[in-house]
């Protein structure tokens, strides 16, 4: 709790329950009757402690056992199990919970969408499993805590140019360059928004038309050549005499500084709102160039451009035209022999296609 004086006031600021607070006053005398109020009710009031459930420790033990040396997992898995604790009733212990004790629980999970909503109860009941063997909970996870069979949602949008280009234009002047580096990359060359923020002068390879791409989930980095559009776009952008290790939103940043995925973020949302689009994510830049690509690009090679090191990841991103295009794009890139070139996609129904001669690859 201090005073500051900004201009013709004096400022308090103090934190309560976590948050900062502040209040202007027109003189200083005034500021501090107001702090010497504060500071004595402090010293008055006992601390507030919470009533803590009996499964708060066990919770804390589950955390730790689970997520062993993955500091994300853990802080998930206790922000999920602190959940549960808060909202059972605190004078019943373990041994004695029934399934109406989580429906309070389970009406405060309705909040979240069904993804979040699947994760955090497959998190309970994995909790509870390891109760019951334990012999801390009287009944398996199947009674007490039972399923309610939500199906994953497969969020599968796609950008087209009109829409990115209105975004673009719709972005505030001084951001609008960061923006459209953002909608450049992502679709053009499917990078992620980190690997944005991360890009430099001296990934553009003028001479070989490839862009490095510097990994942000501790892969290795990749160079992937250049569509006309992305290395246009580059051409005009980077000076030839630019140092390589210059940062691309530096470079384009107002303030001159390379700015974080999350102000990179909120600068596109800005602009999307303005532009009346919907609700489309940076990702989904990533999402539509794989997309595009996946009905002609064999599947090693899906894998090597995006950065992807399981199938699964890039079969996921075959869902967006439906089940029977999946399959056929799925058996094209597993029965790809040329993993070094681009498979034509497949003749539509009616249409006919030429035999190509086969080229053996030594």
């Amino acid at each position: 709790m201090n005073i500051t004086r900004k201009g013709n006031r004096w400022v308090l600021d103090w934190y309560d329950a976590g948050h900062r607070r502040r209040k202007h006053y027109h003189t200083e005398a005034q500021a501090r009757r107001a702090q010497q109020q504060k500071q004595r009710i402090a010293a008055e009031t006992p601390p507030r402690q919470p009533p803590k459930h009996p499964l708060a420790l066990l919770a804390e033990q589950f955390a730790a056992t689970r997520a062993g040396a993955t500091p994300t997992h853990y802080k998930q898995t206790r922000h999920v199990t602190s959940l549960l604790a808060s909202h059972l009733p605190p004078n019943v212990p373990p041994t004695q919970l029934h399934p109406q004790h989580f429906a309070e629980f389970r009406q405060h999970l309705r909040r979240y969408r069904t993804n979040t909503r699947i994760i955090y109860e497959s998190t309970v009941r994995a909790f509870l499993q390891w109760l019951w063997k334990a012999a801390h909970v009287h009944a398996p996870p199947s009674e007490l805590f039972p399923s309610s069979r939500l199906r994953q949602e497969r969020r599968q949008t796609t950008i087209d140019p009109d829409t990115a280009a209105r975004i673009i234009n719709a972005a505030p002047k001084n951001t609008a360059p960061l923006v459209r580096l953002l909608a450049t990359l992502g679709r053009e060359a499917g990078l992620r928004i980190s690997e944005v923020t991360k890009a430099q002068c001296g990934d553009w390879n003028r001479a070989t038309r490839t862009l490095t791409i510097r990994s942000s989930k501790n892969h290795p980095h990749r160079a992937n050549p250049a569509n006309p559009t992305l290395a246009a776009y580059l051409d005009a952008l980077i000076p030839t005499q630019a140092p390589p290790d210059q940062n691309l939103t530096a470079l384009l940043s107002p303030t001159g500084r390379a700015i974080n995925p999350i102000t990179l973020r909120r600068h596109w949302q800005t602009a999307r709102r303005k532009a009346n689009a919907p609700h489309i994510t940076p990702h989904d830049l990533r999402r539509t160039w794989a997309t595009e690509h996946a009905d002609h690009c064999p599947l090693p090679v899906l894998m090597e451009l995006a950065g992807w090191t399981k199938p699964q990841t890039a079969i996921h991103y075959l869902m967006s035209r439906g089940q029977e295009p999946k399959r056929a794009a799925v058996a094209r890139a597993w029965n790809a022999r040329q993993a070094h070139t681009l498979e034509p996609p497949d003749p539509g129904p009616g249409e006919s296609q030429p035999p190509q001669p086969k080229k053996t690859v030594n």
